[in-house]
C-alpha cells in the first residue's frame, strides 16, 4: 500500500512539478443495469482489485493538501456517478477545461473516436525527479494527435487526400473494430463464434443449409475498418470524400 501510495503522489506530483494543471476524474457507483457487466469483467480479471482505490483516493486527498496552496489551485479531484467517462468526456470538450486541456491521460482508446484532440497513455508518461537542484523534475510523454492519425489511416488505407473521417464515421470504425467499451462483449462473441458448429462447405466459409450451418467469412480488423472509412454514400454513388456515406447497416455487418 505505501509503495503505491508513493506511486501516485510520485506520477501526479511529477506533472503538477513541470507546470501542468492536473484534472483527476474517478469512477464511483456501477451504473444500474450494468451490474452483470461488471460482475463479469471482474470474474475475467478486468479493473483494478477494490482495494487500490482507497490508496489512491488517499494518496490525491495528501497531494491536494500539499499542492493546492497556492492559487490558482493544479490539481483537482473529481468523481463521477458512474463510470468516468461521460464526464472526462464532457471536461476535455466543454469549456473551459476544453479550451485549456493540452491532452487526456487514459489508456482507454474510446477518447480516439469521441473528438479529443490529443490522448496520451498512463503508461507512456515518464516522470524523472533529480537531486540537484533539490526537488528539480523532467516528464516525457508520448502524444498521440488523433486528427493526424485518422487522416493518415485514412490515406493508408487507400482514400488518397489525408481526409479528416467526420466523428460520425470515426465512430462507425470503432463500432466495427470494437473499443476498451466493448473488448469483454466481443472477446465471448468470438469464444462463442469459434466454439459454434461449422456447416457443410470447406475453407474459411460454410456455406448454410441443411443441418442448421451457417456461412461464415473471416475478415482482419484492418479489411473491416479500411471497408468503412472507403464505403461509398450508398446509392448516392458519391465516394467518401465527396461527402457520401450512409450510417451503417445490418446488412453491412452481415
Amino acid at each position: 500500500p505505501m509503495e503505491l501510495h508513493k506511486a501516485v503522489i510520485r506520477y501526479i506530483g511529477g506533472l503538477i512539478a513541470v507546470g501542468l494543471r492536473v484534472v483527476a476524474v474517478l469512477d464511483s457507483a456501477v451504473e444500474v443495469g450494468a451490474e452483470q457487466t461488471y460482475v463479469h469483467r471482474r470474474r475475467a480479471g478486468g479493473g483494478l482489485p477494490p482495494s487500490v482505490e482507497p490508496i489512491v483516493l488517499q494518496a490525491c486527498a495528501d497531494l491536494a493538501a500539499a499542492a493546492n496552496a497556492v492559487d490558482p489551485a493544479p490539481f483537482t479531484l473529481l468523481r463521477a456517478r458512474h463510470a468516468a467517462d461521460e464526464l472526462l468526456l464532457a471536461w476535455a470538450l466543454a469549456p473551459p477545461g476544453g479550451d485549456q486541456l493540452f491532452a487526456l491521460v487514459s489508456n482507454d482508446s474510446d477518447f480516439y473516436v469521441w473528438g479529443v484532440r490529443r490522448v496520451v497513455h498512463a503508461h507512456d508518461v515518464a516522470v524523472d525527479f533529480f537531486a540537484a537542484p533539490p526537488g528539480s523534475c523532467r516528464v516525457t510523454m508520448a502524444v498521440w494527435d488523433t486528427e493526424d492519425l485518422w487522416r493518415h489511416w485514412y490515406r493508408a488505407s487507400g482514400g488518397g487526400a489525408a481526409l479528416l473521417p467526420p466523428l460520425r464515421r470515426r465512430a462507425e470504425v470503432a463500432a466495427v473494430l470494437g473499443t476498451d467499451l466493448w473488448r469483454g462483449l466481443r472477446q465471448r462473441l468470438e469464444g462463442r463464434m469459434g466454439s459454434a458448429p461449422q456447416g457443410p462447405g470447406s475453407g474459411a466459409a460454410g456455406a448454410g443449409g441443411g443441418g442448421g450451418g451457417f456461412r461464415r467469412y473471416w475478415c482482419t480488423p484492418t479489411k473491416a475498418a479500411k471497408e468503412v472509412l472507403l464505403r461509398s454514400g450508398g446509392g448516392g454513388g458519391r465516394a467518401y470524400g465527396g461527402g457520401g456515406g450512409a450510417p451503417l447497416t445490418a446488412a453491412f455487418f452481415r
